[in-house]
């Protein structure tokens, strides 16, 4: 069922609005179907590859905008199963433009959710890979609004740390000073 209105609403047969399918699946539906339409669309992440720019585009805006129904209908909640609907969200990271403040400002608010290692590592390799691929200018305060509320764990795996100090290497020459020094500082106080 969850495959089916997700290639309905892809293939515009539904359209995201108060009286669709996929709104009514997504307000009536409990947290284990939502895991579960996040999963399908994560799983979806690399057949994107396959279509063109415009059909590419299409998706990912179709994605963002499931993205924001689901914030809104488990923000503020604070249960735990739903925290973690949340956290599931930033495995659809991908789909996400930076330099597009509403969908930048959807990261945000899933920041605060990120509470394991596989969060924290989509979020750091989604911040290399806009550092490589996007206009200095457009990108690097975004990073570090990112990384400054990134919530860094008491251990960090090799990995990580090495992404954090390319980022704030990136950050340094790139005009961010101030935002790579308070990122610098909060890890000397967790012991990095």
């Amino acid at each position: 069922l969850i495959r089916h209105r997700t290639a309905y609403y892809f293939w515009n047969y539904d359209i995201l609005d108060d009286n669709s399918l996929m709104m009514k699946f997504i307000n009536n539906s409990d947290e284990e179907k939502i895991d579960k339409l996040i999963q399908f669309l994560w799983q979806q992440e690399r057949s994107l590859k396959t279509l063109s720019e415009t059909e590419r585009n299409n998706i990912k805006s179709k994605v963002v905008v499931i993205w924001e129904r689901i914030i809104l209908k488990y923000e503020g909640k604070g249960l735990g199963n739903q925290n973690k609907l949340l956290e599931s969200l930033i495995r659809l990271i991908n789909y996400i433009d930076f330099s597009n403040n509403n969908e930048y400002g959807l990261i945000l608010k899933l920041i605060p959710h990120a509470n394991d290692y596989s969060s924290l590592n989509k979020i750091l390799e989604k911040l290399i890979y806009e550092k490589e691929n996007k206009k200095i200018t457009e990108i690097s305060a975004f990073i570090g609004t990112i990384i400054k509320n990134s919530p860094f764990s008491e251990y960090m795996h090799d990995e990580q740390q090495e992404m954090v100090k390319e980022l704030v290497v990136y950050l340094f020459e790139n005009g961010q000073q101030g935002t790579a020094d308070f990122i610098c500082n909060k890890l000397t106080i967790m012991g990095y």
